[in-house]
């Protein structure tokens, strides 16, 4: 079984192409060109990501390996962790300046490097189990880490290197992803209890300010759209947005209202990549599809 397993993936050929979106505000309908093809990865992609002024791209590959282009898409650097944790997740500060990648030495670690010396600076170590999302906050202050084990850790830029914050724990089960608000005051979480929270800081320390329920179905991705005026999460076979003013929910003197759309895919599991186009459509991918969900 173990060498059929081996011949399996090394005869799979991973492989992700770049697109550039050529819609414009107030189209409805655009193209998209293939301009690049990066391939002949070992395993499968796990996620890809550029970085805030397009200078990199990042991809973690399912054999737990980083790579890292530049905007020629030459690669500039590599790592592989131990392959048991199989591949990560990754996050640009907003400066450009660091990559925040999970399980580096183990499962429950986090690396950061250094773009500008292409350097690991430092390993923030936390998580008890496995890393399943990470987030910096768009001002750079905070990097915020979810893991299995239920808990949220917020850790603090000092100038030079990340210190352990807050511990969160509000998550009945184990956390799917996390993600920052436009505003850096406002971060949201989700995962297996269904349940998507959101959190405000105040006062310096971050607090669960509401919580969303999903029903039945285990949250898997989440994203804020360019505005901050959708939340949208993915589950189990369904997309779900919540819109709303952000005064209802962050203090404002308007009634706490919200509408919440739900799109059902033609598709067996919707996995933890997604993410809002500049236009707020969403898109997110699939084993089977790609679908796009165009809010009022």
């Amino acid at each position: 079984m173990p060498k059929a397993i081996t011949v399996k993936i090394a005869s799979c050929v991973a492989l992700f192409l770049l697109f550039p979106l050529l819609a414009l505000a107030g189209f409805d309908e655009f193209s998209i060109t293939e301009i690049k093809a990066l391939e002949n990865f070992n395993d499968y992609v796990r996620e890809v990501r550029f970085s805030p002024f397009g200078t990199y791209i990042a991809i973690t590959v399912g054999d737990n390996t980083v790579h890292l282009y530049d905007r020629a898409f030459n690669r500039l650097w590599m790592s592989q962790g131990n392959r048991k944790s199989v591949g990560g997740k990754l996050a640009f500060s907003p400066d450009e300046k660091y990559l925040a990648f999970t399980r580096y030495k183990s499962s429950g670690d986090i690396g950061i490097l250094n773009l500008e010396k292409l350097e690991v600076l430092q390993t923030l170590d936390g998580h008890p189990y496995y890393v399943s999302g990470v987030s910096y906050s768009p001002d750079g202050r905070y990097l915020v880490s979810c893991g299995s084990e239920k808990q949220v850790i917020v850790w603090k830029w000092d100038g030079n290197k990340f210190a352990k914050h807050q511990v969160l724990v509000e998550h009945e089960k184990p956390i799917r992803d996390i993600t920052f608000s436009p505003d850096p005051r406002v971060m949201a979480s989700a995962g297996d209890d269904s349940n998507i929270i959101v959190w405000k800081l105040e006062n310096g320390s971050f607090k669960k300010h509401q919580t969303l329920s999903n029903d039945k179905y285990y949250v898997t991705c989440i994203a804020f759209s360019p505005d901050g005026k959708l939340l949208a999460s993915g589950r189990t076979n369904l997309l779900c947005t919540t819109q709303y003013k952000i005064r209802c929910h962050f203090g404002g003197e308007e009634s706490q209202e919200a509408r919440r759309t739900e799109l059902w895919l033609n598709t067996n599991y919707l996995s933890g990549c997604f993410c809002f186009a500049s236009s707020h459509r969403a898109f997110c991918s699939s084993n089977d599809s790609l679908s796009r969900l165009s809010p009022r």
